[in-house]
């Protein structure tokens, strides 16, 4: 298969080959330009020819567009800052490839306006349009061929669109907001580090093209917000459409083995780091390029802060969501033959940063961070209510309490 539309037409054939006659094995050859068609350069194009920003998902991304495209607003969840810095929120959506759900903050219209907005579903699968939100024009197309086929349609016919430019510049101006943490100290009551910041001054020493795989909860929302000061050359988040944790150890591998010239950073919160840690005697007998960061606050960051939101006071001890400060991941990194370092302050950085990158093979950092103050994601995500009639349901939308007659 060299092309993606024809992968419905050739599967259904192999199928029948398969079962017809003598049932038996049909082998289908995927080309990898099939499999992992870059839509990138169409969709830059149609982005400039109609002046529309684009954004991605935190559901899963890899960095096709370069952080330096003009119209590369980032992050989708910025959308939902818009009422709160005084900017009209958009009138049209188009959503090329990505799946609703909580990721695009699901049907409260925090992200996607519930209201006042058309909204453009394109996607391969059918089942997705109009899934979750309810969609004005939807389109069963790959996506490169959608925007491959705007962009013809313009060459012959200009764009007739009004676009409201001093918006567009609104928009991609949130970038440059800074961080209402910027100000706050670098170290916590705790004695331990602020997550913002030394993830802030960590990313500094990332050397640029490297690929980084974000896996975890809070660890990689805050990473998220400076990932692109280290120019990466792709970035890939692991967490799917469930809030998968752990897999980016795979991530990864098969990253270094596929790229053994760039440099893998496999940035982890301590919770996913748990799942797959010992991949990194794996790393170690391949000798594959892997930087290992685990961001290690001894919790289950979002899970513990969350239920900090919904309960409060009312149940203190949730031992649960809490880990061991005794565990010391560059200890166990060590025992697996990677170079490791654990870094408790700002100044131990650079000297053990720099003495990483020069080793050969994989390597591991455990950073020390402090598990508050909460994320915004993670207080957006949680949506405590005080309505008696609602049921919290962290991570999705709350439903109406069940009532039944006696």
């Amino acid at each position: 298969m060299t092309n993606p539309e024809d992968t419905p037409r050739i599967v259904k054939y192999a199928m029948g080959v398969a079962l017809s006659g003598a049932p038996g094995r049909c082998l289908n050859g995927v080309d990898p330009d099939a499999s992992m068609y870059k839509a990138a350069e169409s969709l830059m194009k149609l982005s400039e020819t109609c002046h529309m920003p684009i954004f991605d998902t935190t559901k899963c991304k890899i960095s096709f567009f370069p952080s330096q495209f003009a119209l590369n607003g980032g992050a989708s969840s910025a959308l939902a800052l818009l009422p709160h810095v005084g900017i009209q929120r958009p009138d049209l959506i188009l959503l090329l490839g990505a799946r609703t759900g909580m990721f695009l903050g699901g049907r409260s219209g925090a992200i996607i306006p519930d209201k006042d907005c058309k909204l453009v579903q394109v996607d391969v699968d059918g089942a997705e349009i109009g899934r979750t939100l309810p969609v004005d024009l939807g389109a069963i197309c790959d996506v490169t061929q959608f925007a491959a086929g705007l962009n013809r349609h313009f060459e012959t016919a200009s764009f007739q669109g009004s676009v409201d430019t001093k918006w567009v510049d609104d928009v991609l101006g949130l970038k440059s907001l800074p961080s209402p943490y910027e100000q706050q100290a670098e170290v916590q009551p705790s004695g331990r580090l602020h997550p913002y910041h030394a993830l802030k001054h960590l990313l500094t020493f990332v050397p640029k093209e490297s690929i980084i795989i974000l896996d975890g909860g809070e660890a990689p929302l805050w990473a998220g917000e400076m990932i692109s000061t280290c120019s990466p050359s792709a970035i890939v988040k692991s967490s799917g459409g469930l809030g998968f944790l752990g897999n980016g150890f795979g991530y990864a591998l098969g990253a270094a083995v596929a790229c053994p010239d760039q440099t893998v950073i496999n940035l982890h919160g301590d919770g996913s780091a748990g799942f797959h840690f010992m991949d990194l005697d794996t790393y170690k007998r391949h000798n594959l390029n892997i930087m290992t960061i685990v961001v290690n606050n001894y919790c289950w960051g979002m899970s513990s802060n969350g239920q900090d939101l919904i309960y409060g006071t009312k149940t203190p001890t949730r031992p649960v969501s809490h880990l061991s400060p005794v565990t010391d991941y560059s200890l166990v990194a060590k025992a697996l033959g990677n170079a490791s370092a654990k870094i408790q302050s700002i100044d131990d950085m650079s000297p053990a940063f720099v003495k990483l990158l020069d080793q050969s093979g994989p390597t591991c950092i455990e950073l020390v961070v402090d598990d508050k103050p909460i994320h915004p994601i993670t207080v957006s995500m949680v949506g405590q209510t005080d309505e008696p009639g609602m049921v919290v349901v962290p991570y999705y939308d709350n439903v109406p309490r069940a009532y039944y007659k006696s």
